[in-house]
């Protein structure tokens, strides 16, 4: 049996587990017959709970009453549809490893130089003791969808050894 917590927040009472503790929940007739659940503020929000040929855990999917996956920020974008790539040879005086991009999707950024590469968001010259990540020789760095920084990137190699650079491969609409 599970521990429920009730505790009062302004003018709603709230039920939550304890924690450490599972709650199962059995929910009985909800929308139209289907098993969604209706956002109780906007009704054109459903959660339907699905069990993915019985593995754990389930997975809540939220779609809008088109049916299409809805996230919290409106529309699901489309994914990525053309890649760009461009190299950089090593440098120990900063370099831009690309240009500012509205429509940046995301990017990666291959070291494929034997010298680490300190790599800064925006324009201001990276160093290599003021700099926002590092990417050590023979490796690759990736921006990922959900934190897409659409603004310039420069670089400055901690050595200049002449043997390669970044690789670098932007995805756009």
């Amino acid at each position: 049996m599970s521990k429920l917590a009730f505790e009062k927040n302004g003018t709603h009472q709230i039920v939550r587990p304890v924690a450490g503790e599972a709650m199962p929940v059995e929910f009985i007739g909800a929308a139209s017959g289907d098993g969604a659940l209706i956002d109780g503020v906007t009704a054109a929000i459903r959660a339907t709970v699905r069990d993915y040929l019985n593995s754990n855990p389930l997975a809540v999917v939220l779609t809008d009453t088109a049916g299409d996956p809805y996230v919290a920020s409106g529309a699901v974008s489309s994914p990525p549809a053309t890649a760009t790539r461009s190299s950089v040879n090593d440098s120990a005086t900063a370099v831009s490893l690309i240009a500012s991009n509205a429509a940046r999707k995301g990017l990666v950024i291959t070291n494929d130089s034997s010298a680490r590469v300190f790599v800064g968001y925006g324009t201001v010259d990276p160093t290599t003791t003021d700099y926002t990540f590092v990417i050590y020789a023979g490796q690759t760095w990736e921006m990922t969808p959900s934190n897409v920084f659409a603004g310039q990137l420069k670089g400055i190699w901690e050595s200049d050894p002449g043997d390669g650079g970044a690789r670098v491969t932007e995805f756009t609409a």
